[in-house]
């Protein structure tokens, strides 16, 4: 009957424009480039976020452990700093 086939027609049109997104839809490296996608691995993306989270800590406490490194380093201390703002707050009381 009639109502079937009008079902049907609208089943394919659906399906066809499904199909052609689907064949239009970039790659995992393009999204990857992108930045949209952390990887191209088929790992489940909370296991992704986790292990990104994990690198940005390890990143942070490397810049963190580093910068006071490199303040020892050049003998900088924060007395040096601290100092001279007291006596200049002590001026302008």
């Amino acid at each position: 009957d009639g109502g079937d086939r009008r079902k049907s027609v609208l089943r394919s049109k659906e399906r066809d424009a499904l199909k052609r997104k689907i064949e239009q839809r970039p790659s995992k490296q393009k999204l990857v480039t992108q930045h949209i996608l952390l990887t191209a691995s088929n790992a489940d993306p909370s296991i992704q976020r986790k292990a990104e989270e994990l690198k940005r800590c390890k990143l942070k406490d490397d810049l963190n452990k580093n910068c006071s490194i490199d303040l020892v380093h050049s003998s900088l201390s924060p007395r040096k700093f601290y100092k001279p703002m007291r006596s200049w707050s002590k001026q302008y009381k």
